[in-house]
């Protein structure tokens, strides 16, 4: 994932790329960033990026104009977000198809829910390509509520069915959104979103579907920071 930043500002630019950072470290998503402090320097970037956070008061062309360049003339269909001091203008910017408005200076938690209306859509509606004996099936992973280790073939259980993959479980685990899923026992992954409830004292943990999955004692801490983690991400 790419982000742009534009903004003449060099210290609200910093500001920017600091925090996107470290959410991308946070929540474990792969993103990168490049900071701009010219409408003109971003346009000769042939790069099309995921999400641009344009400043409104740019220094030649402000930050309305450059959006219309990027959709128009670059054929620019990514997020776009404003950094601006004043909301004037904002039935303008709907004319650029503008996703979020954030005020400067930019408090952290609002440029994470412009991050997260950006980044959770992406990991809902990621799907992996798993081969039966005689197919190979492109699966959605919000659909997978568990895998179990079969030897060298794994079982995995959707909301609709159940299937043996010849795959085994690390390498099905290594194509999987780790926002979503976790290994909690060397032959069981779960997906966080099908989680009813879970014991630590039992180590088990219980599915929407009526399952019950063993979680490692080594694994048990790391599974319920991350199921925390989830929770606050997701929830």
């Amino acid at each position: 994932m790419w982000i742009a930043v534009c903004d003449d500002d060099k210290s609200e630019n910093d500001l920017v790329v600091d925090l996107i950072n470290k959410y991308a470290i946070k929540y474990d998503y792969d993103i990168h960033c490049k900071a701009f402090s010219s409408g003109e320097a971003l346009l000769r970037c042939d790069q099309i990026f995921d999400m641009y956070i344009l400043d409104y008061q740019l220094g030649k062309m402000d930050g309305m104009e450059l959006a219309g360049k990027l959709r128009k003339e670059k054929n620019v269909e990514s997020y776009i977000v404003f950094l601006t001091a004043y909301m004037h203008f904002i039935q303008e910017a709907f004319k650029v198809n503008t996703h979020r408005f954030l005020h400067k200076p930019v408090k952290p938690e609002e440029l994470y829910e412009a991050l997260n209306s950006l980044m959770l859509p992406t990991v809902y509606s990621r799907h992996i390509s798993l081969k039966r004996v005689t197919q190979e099936d492109i699966i959605y992973t919000n659909d997978i509520i568990c895998i179990e280790a079969q030897g060298k073939t794994s079982i995995v259980t959707m909301r609709t069915q159940t299937v043996e993959y010849n795959h085994l479980i690390k390498d099905i685990y290594d194509m999987l959104p780790k926002q979503l899923f976790f290994k909690v026992h060397r032959s069981y992954i779960i997906n966080f979103e099908y989680i009813k409830n879970y014991s630590i004292q039992n180590r088990l943990i219980v599915m929407k579907d009526g399952r019950t999955v063993p979680v490692s004692r080594n694994l048990l801490n790391d599974f319920v920071r991350n199921h925390e983690l989830y929770v606050k991400r997701f929830k």
